[in-house]
């Protein structure tokens, strides 16, 4: 029978080709949570990515970037301008 091979071994096969696969795998991961934070908040609140966006001066089309991981170039000021319009606080 052949050995399943699952997304851990994935993982570890990843970090001993690099051994900083795993830092960038964190963050990477990090960074999709607090997307999905903002995207459940901003529902939670019956905001839509447009009225979130007029909320902190900003597009609908860079909420919805930033939503979907498209947004590399989110700084801080954004960040912090979101959550602060969503009422929220996120753990960096």
């Amino acid at each position: 029978m052949r050995k399943r091979y699952t997304f851990e071994d994935y993982l570890k096969k990843q970090e001993a080709k690099d051994p900083s696969f795993k830092t960038k795998y964190k963050h990477e991961l990090r960074l999709t949570e607090i997307a999905l934070e903002i995207a459940r908040a901003r529902e939670q609140k019956g905001l839509s990515q447009a009225a979130l966006a007029k909320k902190i001066h900003t597009t609908q089309q860079v909420i919805s970037d930033i939503e979907r991981l498209k947004y590399p170039n989110m700084t801080l000021n954004t960040l912090l301008k979101i959550t602060s319009a969503l009422h929220i606080h996120i753990r960096l």
